[in-house]
C-alpha cells in the first residue's frame, strides 16, 4: 500500500514537472509570436502609410516647375514624387530625390521602430515584476534561513527530550 502511495506521488511529480515544462514552452512560443506580431505589425503600418503618402503626393502634389504631380507620369512623376518628400529640387533649394528617399523610408521606419520600441518596454517591465518576485522569494528563503537556528536547537531539544524518555521507559521496564 505504502510502495503505490509513493509510485502515485512520483508519477503525479513527473506528470507536474512534464506539464510545467509543457507550460514554459508554450509561454516562451507566445512570446516570441507576440515580437514578431509587433515587428509585422509596424512593418504593414509603415508601409501603409509610406504607399498612402505616395499616392497622395502623386494625386496633389505640385513637381518644383509647378506642373501637377497627377499630370506627370513614368520616370518624371517618380522623380517629382521623390523630389516632393525631399522639400523640392536641388536647383530649388530643397533636398531632391535622394531627401525624399530618406523621408519615404523614414515613414516606414518610424511605426517599426515606435512598435519594436513599444515591445520592448513591455518586456522590460515583465522583467521587472520577475525580478521583484524573485527578491521577494529570496527574502522569504533568507527568513527561513535565519530561523533555522532557533529551529534545529528546539528539534535537538526534542530529541534529547524523547532519548531521555525512552532510556527511562527502558529502565522502568527491566525494573
Amino acid at each position: 500500500m505504502l510502495n503505490n502511495s509513493v509510485r502515485n506521488t512520483t508519477t503525479l511529480e513527473t506528470g507536474i514537472a512534464t506539464t510545467t515544462t509543457t507550460l514554459t514552452k508554450v509561454a516562451k512560443f507566445k512570446s516570441d509570436y507576440d515580437a514578431v506580431s509587433a515587428v509585422g505589425a509596424g512593418t504593414v503600418t509603415g508601409g501603409t502609410l509610406a504607399v498612402g503618402s505616395w499616392a497622395l503626393v502623386s494625386a496633389l502634389g505640385s513637381a518644383s516647375s509647378g506642373t501637377a504631380i497627377a499630370g506627370l507620369s513614368g520616370a518624371a512623376a517618380t522623380n517629382a514624387t521623390l523630389a516632393w518628400f525631399g522639400g523640392g529640387a536641388l536647383a530649388a533649394g530643397g533636398v531632391g530625390m535622394s531627401g525624399g528617399a530618406l523621408v519615404l523610408g523614414g515613414i516606414v521606419a518610424i511605426p517599426l521602430v515606435f512598435v519594436a520600441a513599444k515591445g520592448t518596454h513591455k518586456k522590460a517591465e515583465e522583467i521587472e515584476d520577475e525580478i521583484a518576485k524573485v527578491e521577494a522569494t529570496m527574502a522569504t528563503l533568507k527568513e527561513q534561513l535565519d530561523a533555522m537556528p532557533d529551529f534545529l536547537s528546539a528539534v535537538k531539544t526534542r530529541r534529547d527530550e524523547t532519548t531521555s524518555n525512552v532510556r527511562h521507559s527502558r529502565r522502568m521496564s527491566r525494573a
